[in-house]
């Protein structure tokens, strides 16, 4: 079977050829649009995405900004605190008794037996003062135990030094020891 010529032929000037020469053109006008056009859209999509973005952006730092004065508030009142690791009092008078008391407090809690405290000369170190206590004391050795362990992780941070352990001669408890405990205060000028 044979095809039929699809074939036209066009002769210039005349009302078809013009026809057909304007289809041409708007089909190449309409590729050339589509080809500026999707790309300039995209373009507008991700530049709208971007400026939302940064509204977002923009919102969030507003509102941080409007919370800086209660943030500066807090931040200033937590450096104003003391902090718990640094032995507390006005003076190294103060801080001593303070250390002490606690001492006497934890030995008091772990069933020892407290001979006697001495606050020691306190000095500077590193820019913090040095306040210890002498201790001498009786206790069986999971008591001493327990009190070393209290000393050495509670607070204010306190540390022990100069440790010496004998078997008692008689009596109810069968160690007396002796050491220094001691801590830092802040705010040495």
């Amino acid at each position: 079977m044979r095809h039929p010529d699809l074939s036209v032929s066009l002769t210039p000037g005349t009302p078809a050829s013009r026809l057909a020469a304007l289809l041409v053109l708007a089909a190449g006008l309409a590729v050339a649009a589509g080809a500026l056009v999707l790309p300039t859209l995209t373009l507008l999509d991700t530049l709208s995405a971007e400026r939302q973005r940064a509204e977002a952006r923009l919102e969030a730092s507003k509102r941080l900004l409007e919370r800086r004065p209660a943030l500066q508030q807090a931040l200033e009142a937590r450096d104003a605190a003391p902090s718990p690791d640094f032995l507390r009092g006005d003076t190294p008078a103060l801080a001593g008794a303070a250390l002490q008391a606690r001492v006497g407090e934890l030995a008091k809690a772990h069933g020892v037996r407290l001979d006697s405290t001495q606050v020691l000369e306190e000095r500077e170190e590193d820019g913090f003062r040095r306040i210890a206590v002498g201790v001498r004391l009786g206790a069986d050795t999971p008591a001493l135990r327990a009190l070393f362990h209290a000393i050495e992780t509670g607070r204010p941070r306190l540390l022990l030094d100069a440790v010496s352990v004998r078997a008692a001669g008689s009596g109810a408890v069968p160690l007396e020891v002796g050491f220094t405990v001691y801590g830092y205060q802040e705010g040495v000028e």
